[in-house]
């Protein structure tokens, strides 16, 4: 008896060795921010260590503040809540993982160098291939313009989005996937 489990046992072992593992990309806990009269003064700790890398700004918070996201190499995506309204200088300094950014457009101030910055080479160096997403007329563009970054204009409020049956489907598939709705499928 006490062979035949063993034998199980050493070929659970082998199959679980075999098969690959694989990890999901953590999100942001709330814990996670620091947030001040609705201002978000610094996320992770102050120092920029290492976090999740997928981040979801808690809705109520107004302004992110200058450099509160400092050197988070770490962050691919961020969600940024339509409670919004101001993003100060430096905010997203040194995200050199982030290669775009879904703004909206309750946005109405965006400070030097806020966005697609990063830490290497000159000390505020554009990442190359950067692209702000925003509506059409909004600080969105206006600052992606002014500061040579590639614009991708987002339906505004007044499109219609399907209620095609994948939709509700596709959009929570890259919700999660990419930290917030980047996926639209329009009527024509």
């Amino acid at each position: 008896m006490s062979k035949k489990v063993l034998s199980i046992v050493v070929a659970l072992c082998m199959v679980l060795g075999i098969v690959p593992s694989f990890t999901l990309p953590a999100k942001a806990a709330t814990s996670d921010f620091n947030i001040q009269d609705g201002v978000l003064v610094y996320y992770g700790d102050e120092f920029g260590s290492p976090g999740p890398e997928n981040v979801i700004i808690p809705n109520g918070v107004t302004e992110i503040g200058k450099g509160a996201f400092y050197s988070h190499y770490e962050i691919t995506s961020v969600s940024i809540p339509n409670s919004v309204k101001k993003l100060d200088e430096e905010a997203f300094w040194g995200c050199s993982s982030l290669d775009s950014i879904v703004v909206p457009s309750s946005v109405t101030s965006i400070g030097k160098y806020a966005l697609g910055y990063e830490r290497e080479g000159q000390f505020h160096s554009p990442m190359k291939e950067f692209v702000i997403k925003g509506t059409a007329g909004s600080q969105a563009q206006v600052y992606a313009i002014k500061n040579g970054f590639k614009f991708a204009t987002l339906p505004n409020s007044n499109t219609t989005v399907s209620t095609h049956p994948y939709a509700t489907a596709l959009s929570a598939y890259f919700k999660d996937a990419a930290g917030d709705a980047e996926a639209w499928i329009m009527e024509r």
